[in-house]
């Protein structure tokens, strides 16, 4: 999950500024970050990138961290059922998408295919654009040290 949040205002003065980000990775390895733009203290109008970062396997590396279906199994021996669907809750979701399911076999839909490990289909960026703040995903992470940008 990417959150791209709304430029401050301040183009004028770092035109090149990238927007910052909160972003939640839920597998294959759990990430939670936040990438703020911040300008380098001192004189100059240098920009770089700073990390907010909580990666459990870096930050909780000493122990151990089972997996989704390890936790759930789990949770279902000691009686736990509240990360389980409801029979009517899970009656309902196939009420609403067996048809859609059966449209899409059918033909009548085609899926837009994209390549996996990406960000996904191209037409996503153009819908985000249209409709939101958006600016194309140019940030690598774990960010590279001593990555920034300057502007004088």
């Amino acid at each position: 999950i990417r959150i791209q949040f709304r430029s401050p205002g301040t183009k004028t003065l770092f035109p090149d500024a990238q927007l910052n980000e909160l972003v939640i990775r839920v597998q294959p390895t759990e990430t939670v970050y936040l990438k703020t733009m911040n300008k380098i203290p001192g004189l100059s109008s240098q920009l770089t990138i700073t990390d907010l970062d909580l990666t459990y396997h870096t930050k909780f590396n000493n122990q151990y961290n089972p997996d989704a279906y390890e936790r759930l199994i789990l949770d279902s021996i000691r009686g736990d059922h509240n990360l389980f669907v409801r029979v009517d809750e899970l009656a309902e979701a196939w009420r609403i998408f067996t048809p859609i399911l059966h449209y899409i076999d059918a033909g009548g839909i085609r899926p837009i295919e994209y390549e996996f490990g990406s960000r996904g289909p191209a037409i996503a960026d153009k819908m985000a654009k249209a409709v939101a703040t958006w600016e194309p995903y140019t940030y690598t992470w774990p960010p590279k040290l001593g990555h920034t940008w300057a502007k004088y």
